[in-house]
């Protein structure tokens, strides 16, 4: 049995960049989970390239997002 889950990268404390980091590493960690980031396109490729991520991860763009304030 596979996991799907959609994890929101443009919300948190170092977003996008933890985030995606964080869920190559929860791939990496479990082979049935299949993650789907949602957020800036452009960014979250630009972070799965620079960590050499070779997981099949989906990417959902949107360029709007609700902020803290």
């Amino acid at each position: 049995m596979e996991y799907k889950i959609a994890v929101d990268t443009m919300g948190g404390d170092h977003a996008p960049a933890e985030i995606v980091k964080g869920a190559i590493k929860a791939m990496e960690d479990n082979d049935l989970l299949e993650v789907i980031l949602v957020g800036d396109e452009n960014l979250i490729k630009q972070i799965l390239e620079e960590e050499k991520c070779d997981k099949d991860i989906e990417v959902v763009h949107t360029d709007e997002w609700i902020g803290m304030d």
